[in-house]
C-alpha cells in the first residue's frame, strides 16, 4: 500500500484505503508499471505506459470496477495520479 497524505485521496468526502488500493492497483496494470511508482505527482512524463489508449481504459476500469466515475472535463483534469482521486471535487 502506498502512505500518502489523507488528503491526498480525498473524493468528495473521503475516500478508504481500499478503494484507494484498488484504484492504485488498476493504474499501474493499465500503465505497466509497479505500484511503487505511482506517487502523487508522478504524470504521464514518468510513466512510459501512460498513453492516451491506457489513460481512458484506467478510466474505463476504474469506473467498472470501483464507485468512482468520471466526466469528461473530470477526465481532461487528470495531469498525475492524485488527480484521479481529486478532479471530482
Amino acid at each position: 500500500m502506498i502512505i500518502w497524505p489523507q488528503e491526498s485521496f480525498l473524493v468528495g468526502s473521503m475516500l478508504d484505503n481500499t478503494l484507494h488500493d484498488k484504484v492504485i492497483q488498476i493504474l499501474a496494470e493499465e500503465f505497466n508499471c509497479t505500484i511503487q511508482t505511482l506517487q502523487p505527482t508522478t504524470g504521464p512524463g514518468n510513466i512510459a505506459g501512460w498513453t492516451s489508449l491506457s489513460h481512458i481504459i484506467a478510466i474505463s476500469r476504474i469506473e467498472e470496477e470501483t464507485c468512482l466515475s468520471y466526466d469528461v472535463t473530470a477526465i481532461a483534469r487528470i495531469q498525475k495520479i492524485e488527480d484521479f482521486f481529486t478532479c471530482n471535487e
